[in-house]
């Protein structure tokens, strides 16, 4: 197993079987960064282990046992694999390299629209990408072994478009300090300019060695859409030059001042970020991943914090400059075109209230005070029931909710139009949940996902946008989602009316991926590579199964 960053490999007599990273993961979680521990064991199986074909243990068999030779842990670099990014904006430069081969030529390919800018023949190039495509960059070694080809899958995304500036010590200080654990200056003159920072200003870090989890807290007024960052949709940059090792870990924390305490992690932390140094005592600019939700009940709302960390989990002593605190996204923001009306209270209706998961009553009125937002004939009017902490709208029968991992990766979004006497900044959460064992009294089980947003008007329509907030129940398969939850004001007695409209999903467009055929490993009639062992059922050869097809992804500049 080769365990990087962003990446895990798995090899059986050095054939890879399986690759993972945060582009296949729900919700891109990547919790795969922080400490381990090495667990060996013997799995027997059983009937209901569906890994083992849900046979049960011989006794006979037993006692059995299990003999390892070694298992080796061993740090550096990869021999197996191409080193760089495998997300890059377009119109940048990045190298990508692997581990020098005495007595080898080195031949590299890279995809459509990008251009080798120097390194040909050697371990390691640089790469300019021109166009926004998904490519792989393949590397050719040839030794006196044979030649090997190693591959890495690169994504060239559109031009990173800033959203906001909080702070470069400068023109843009939008943020504040609170009580550093090390030593902090702030605008102060930037000692070395060049690179990914040429401003005059910058700040300087100098990390308390007596601190496992040394901090800098930075104090902001909020974050818009917050879920954004944890879908990777939208991103965080900052510029740091430092003196510690390539490889460093610099972290951030989306908090909560009102809950979080030093002392009581995980509370109050929202969301975690992780950034790894590739240079040292130069600068460069960081992009930082998401990691996980530590607190799943903090709303983006209740942010109001960010906590930078440094080397966290080590007592060091490092000294950092750092400069252009930026939040983005690749390209503009998407245009969403409507994918599915779960409800309109008009003419569209894939989802029926549950009455019993429902707090309070609702009525379908005629739309009080129709607009441009929302013109239609009729619309739901729910009262909160001030009594409850957690008041809940609950919806089920749900029709049309395709798997719950395209909204916990960004590809669809929950949209909802809202109109309220409710204050500017109420929250409003959505839940997915499986009817069959969520109860009222037995949460997380049975919440798949959750979904946030925020009031922007009050006493008009509005049409409120919901990021993804957290996956709650892991247990809980995407696929099994039948219910539509409606949190108002979560975690506060109050009693508001709400007009609420047009519950829908709505998709930015991104194309379908094409599949062509690679190989028929079986049809039943010419072709039949499979042999046939056992079955559970009954197995009647050609009426049994039509056709098993292989097929693979296609993609603008991707071979399979």
């Amino acid at each position: 197993m080769e365990w990087s960053e962003n990446e895990i490999r798995f090899y059986f007599d050095d054939q890879l079987y399986l690759t993972v990273s945060p582009e296949v993961t729900a919700g891109k979680a990547w919790p795969f960064n922080g400490e381990f521990y090495i667990m060996l064991n013997v799995a027997v199986g059983g009937p209901n282990t569906p890994y083992t074909g849900h046979i049960s243990p011989v006794s006979s068999e037993y006692p059995t046992s299990l003999t390892v030779d070694y298992v080796k842990v061993e740090s550096g670099p990869l021999s197996t694999s191409i080193i760089g990014d495998n997300k890059v904006y377009q119109n940048s430069s990045k190298t990508y390299s692997i581990v020098s081969v005495a007595d080898a030529s080195y031949v590299w390919t890279v995809p459509q629209g990008a251009t080798i800018q120097s390194g040909q023949g050697t371990n390691s190039i640089s790469v300019q990408f021109a166009n926004a495509i998904i490519g792989n960059v393949i590397f050719s070694l040839t030794n006196s072994c044979g030649t090997n080809l190693y591959k890495k899958s690169v994504t060239v995304e559109q031009p990173f478009l800033v959203k906001e500036i909080y702070e470069d010590f400068e023109t843009n200080r939008n943020i504040s300090y609170g009580t550093p654990t090390g030593t902090l200056q702030q605008a102060i003159d930037n000692p070395a300019p060049g690179g990914s920072n040429s401003s005059t200003k910058t700040g300087k870090y100098v990390r308390n060695i007596t601190e496992l989890y040394d901090v800098i807290p930075l104090k902001i007024a909020g974050v818009d859409q917050a879920g954004l960052y944890a879908t990777q949709q939208r991103r965080i940059h900052l510029d740091v030059n430092s003196n510690a090792p390539v490889g460093t870990l610099v972290r951030i924390q989306f908090e909560s001042s009102a809950v979080s305490t030093p002392i009581n992690y995980l509370f109050g932390r929202h969301s975690v970020y992780d950034a790894y140094t590739t240079k040292q005592n130069e600068w460069e600019t960081l992009e930082f991943t998401y990691v996980n939700s530590p607190d799943i009940n903090i709303l983006g709302t209740d942010i109001d914090l960010f906590t930078l960390l440094i080397d966290p989990g080590n007592t060091t002593a490092y000294t950092v400059l750092f400069h252009n605190l930026i939040f983005g996204q690749p390209g503009a923001d998407p245009v969403y075109t409507i994918s599915t009306v779960f409800q309109d209270f008009d003419s569209n209706s894939h989802m029926v209230k549950n009455s019993a998961g429902t707090s309070v009553d609702y009525s379908v009125v005629a739309n009080p005070a129709a607009n441009t937002v929302n013109s239609s004939v009729n619309c739901l009017k729910y009262t909160r029931k001030q009594s409850e902490t957690y008041d809940v709208l609950a919806f089920n029968q749900l029709e049309g909710l395709p798997d719950a991992s395209l909204y916990k990766n960004g590809t669809n979004v929950f949209f909802i139009d809202v109109k309220t006497d409710a204050p500017v900044g109420t929250p409003i959460v959505i839940l997915l949940e499986n009817s069959g064992t969520s109860t009222p009294a037995n949460y997380p089980l049975g919440r798949n996902s959750k979904y946030t947003g925020v009031t922007a008007k009050q006493n008009e329509w509005e049409t409120i946008q919901f990021s993804f907030a957290a996956t709650i129940d892991v247990g809980n398969a995407d696929v099994s989602v039948d219910q539509f939850v409606i949190l108002l004001d979560v975690g506060k007695n109050t009693g508001n009316t709400y007009y609420i409209d047009n519950i829908r999903s709505e998709t930015s467009g991104t194309a379908e991926v094409s599949w062509v055929l690679d190989q028929v490993y079986e049809n039943f009639d010419g072709t039949s590579l499979l042999s046939y062992t056992k079955s559970d059922g009954t197995y009647k050869g050609k009426v049994y199964f039509r056709s098993l097809l292989l097929y693979g992804s296609l993609h603008a500049g991707a071979g399979i």
